[in-house]
């Protein structure tokens, strides 16, 4: 019997690993493929990074890593060279070169990533009640939401597939642009932020649907900036993003490519996007699917490229949509990882 093995060194990570099982739950969903899960949360189990999902498919030990970037590099080279297959959400060729050429060639890219889950997901609700038993769990949680986690169903349920999803629309009027956007205290990546988004909301003005989430930072830093915690709140994001039409992406931490991101080409948008530090799969391409800058200047020219033209916005929108089905969909993330694994056995 296939495994499929869950490992967390932190109760609150389900996040981060939720789309791999739901790609894995999907497939078996559909009958394509066969496993019994293992969720490891209280064991010591060798794995050398929190975010990962490892899984033994026909007698091949396959890893997914799910990090935003690269980290405990000694550890990371002595768990790769025992298992077949290690496939990385942020994977660099140049970074990789750290590596012996041995550990390089079971290296490959996997993919965007994001928060999406599957109702029959076991680790999201555990994790978090056992998060809360532990005393380690966020203490912002409301009554009612403790309530929904310990009856099984809590807000993560919210986050299958099916709420992100939307087909591509052609719009010639009343194009929206957004950028709905975190701080972080003494980031470099929080100043180009704070920018963007006065320079957005000067230049588009009510095409423009963005800001800052309401944090300690923002408040001391950019008040005038800060949305209504309204547009955090997943429903009423997920209708402005479907609402929207050209969507910003900026560089997260560690380089790394933004959960966002991931969101919008689930839902079809276009995409002007900060330069990608990290790698993916399935000629995810400048020019075709997202529009690339790297100043300020730079991403008011390439969105206003996208506002001035509708059938390239469009076009953009539905090569989202295309690479969405063949790539980023959880069960073809997962199920591409796998046929990589299938056609090196023949």
């Amino acid at each position: 019997m296939n495994k499929l093995k869950i490992m967390s060194s932190r109760p609150h990570i389900g996040q981060h690993i939720s789309q791999i099982i739901a790609g894995f739950l999907s497939l078996h969903e559909k009958g394509r493929l066969d496993f019994n899960i293992n969720v490891c949360y209280d064991k010591i189990i060798p794995f050398p990074v929190s975010h990962l999902v490892e899984a033994e498919i026909e007698g091949r030990r396959i890893a997914f890593d799910m990090c935003d970037g690269y980290a405990n590099t000694d550890t990371l080279e002595a768990y790769i060279d025992n298992v077949d297959y290690y496939f990385k959400r942020s994977f660099s060729t140049k970074k990789n070169m750290f590596f012996p050429k041995t550990i390089q060639q079971k290296i490959y890219p996997l993919g965007f990533n994001y928060h999406v889950t599957h109702f029959k997901n076991p680790i999201e609700s555990l994790f978090s009640i056992k998060a809360l038993l532990a005393g380690s769990a966020n203490l912002h949680y409301p009554i009612k939401q403790i309530a929904k986690m310990i009856k099984g169903y809590g807000r993560d349920r919210y986050y299958t597939q099916d709420k992100f999803e939307k087909m591509a629309e052609h719009k010639k009027d009343n194009i929206k642009i957004l950028y709905l956007t975190r701080l972080w205290e003494n980031q470099e990546i929080s100043v180009t932020r704070i920018k963007l988004v006065r320079e957005l909301k000067k230049h588009f003005k009510n095409h423009f649907i963005g800001g800052v989430d309401n944090k300690p930072y923002a408040r001391k830093t950019c008040p005038d900036l800060i949305v209504s915690p309204d547009f955090t709140r997943r429903p009423k994001y997920l209708n402005i993003m479907h609402q929207s039409d050209i969507c910003i992406g900026t560089t997260g931490l560690h380089e790394s490519i933004g959960w966002k991101t991931g969101e919008y080409i689930a839902a079809s948008r276009a995409i002007v996007h900060e330069k990608f530090n990290y790698e993916v799969p399935g000629h995810f391409s400048e020019g075709k699917n997202y529009l690339g800058f790297e100043t300020v200047d730079q991403c008011l020219e390439k969105v206003n490229h996208l506002f001035e033209n509708p059938d390239a916005l469009y076009n953009m929108k539905l090569a989202n949509q295309q690479y969405y089905e063949s790539w980023l969909k959880p069960e073809k993330l997962v199920e591409n990882a796998l046929e990589i694994v299938r056609k090196a056995k023949t």
